[in-house]
């Protein structure tokens, strides 16, 4: 199928209630634009599969069950589209706040803000999983946040729960096929070879997310497809001690975080809710020790070396990568 020109589509409207404003993003596999339902003048985002096949039954079904996953703490899929020439595309709730990365480049976060992200996170992944939905492209650029004013503290928005998979889903048998998508630096180790995936890797990137927020940088570091997949479960985790502020972390919350970053999937939490549970008595800590004199913070380094695109993985590699997960999984016996 040709890939259509996007900025055709800009002012156009898809049937009679979404008008495409802007062009945001754009991937190898689609083009993300800033919308308005015309219905409730409310702003959205349209993302289109352009030069993919028409969607088919099972697009169609993953996008059915990714519109019944109703939560305040997850970015909402309205309806799924289809262009006059069958191009398929989705019509999402549109970002609000800033990303969570943005956050981290304004300054390193409080162990109690860390905290209050996570919780949040976890609840959000929490009934994402309960609706048989793995996220599996857990970042800080789809966390939003905006502020509590109640509780000084961010709210959370977690966007782009279900895409990766409906995409790869929508992908399969087509020039696209073989290539791993979500984040590379927060994608865990089975994904890369898309064997068992499930609520396990979600919770190693929470874990990832964590040791990032406190440290002020990533343990994974940027690199070639094999590099960065071999540190995935090759990389030594670093100890938690104090946060790049100088701010004491809870002895819990670095063993939680240290279980949540393992390489292998059975030696981590087997759910979100029993990561969270742990992440409680955190929580409890920090309420309970004396008040903090302010600590010296300063803007995160640049996160590179991470693009919005699919890393492409052929045959041989997928072979190597999975022979060297296997004898590093056995050898190390983590």
């Amino acid at each position: 199928m040709a890939r259509r020109d996007p900025y055709a589509l800009l002012g156009r409207n898809l049937g009679s209630r979404f008008r495409l404003d802007a062009i945001t993003t754009q991937t190898p596999h689609s083009v993300v634009f800033a919308a308005h339902d015309l219905y409730n003048e409310r702003p959205v985002q349209v993302q289109l599969l352009l030069g993919l096949p028409s969607p088919g039954p099972t697009f169609e079904a993953a996008a059915r069950r990714l519109r019944l996953l109703h939560n305040t703490l997850v970015a909402r899929l309205y309806a799924s589209v289809r262009l006059a020439d069958g191009t398929g595309g989705l019509v999402l709730e549109a970002p609000d706040g800033e990303t969570l990365i943005a956050r981290m480049q304004r300054g390193v976060p409080t162990v109690d803000e860390t905290l209050q992200v996570l919780d949040l996170l976890l609840q959000a992944l929490v009934a994402c999983h309960v609706a048989g939905v793995v996220h599996r492209d857990v970042r800080p650029e789809n966390i939003r946040l905006t502020p509590d004013p109640d509780i000084g503290l961010p709210r959370v928005k977690l966007h782009g729960a279900g895409l990766t998979e409906l995409v790869e889903d929508h992908a399969a048998g087509t020039a696209i096929s073989g290539a791993m998508h979500g984040h590379p630096l927060f994608t865990a180790p089975e994904q890369w070879v898309n064997r068992g995936v499930d609520a396990r890797a979600d919770v190693y990137a929470v874990g990832l997310l964590g040791h990032l927020m406190l440290r002020g940088e990533h343990f994974i570091r940027p690199g070639e497809a094999l590099d960065v997949c071999r540190q995935h479960f090759r990389a030594p985790r670093p100890t938690l001690e104090v946060t790049a502020r100088g701010e004491p972390v809870p002895p819990s919350l670095a063993s939680a975080l240290a279980q949540a970053a393992r390489p292998r999937p059975e030696a981590r939490f087997a759910t979100a809710e029993a990561m969270r549970a742990v992440l409680l008595s955190a929580r409890v800590e920090v309420a309970s020790r004396p008040p903090l004199p302010r600590l010296p913070t300063g803007p995160m380094p640049k996160i590179t070396g991470a693009p919005d695109r699919p890393i492409r993985l052929d045959a041989s590699d997928l072979t190597r990568i999975t022979e060297e997960l296997a004898a590093a999984f056995e050898a190390e016996g983590d």
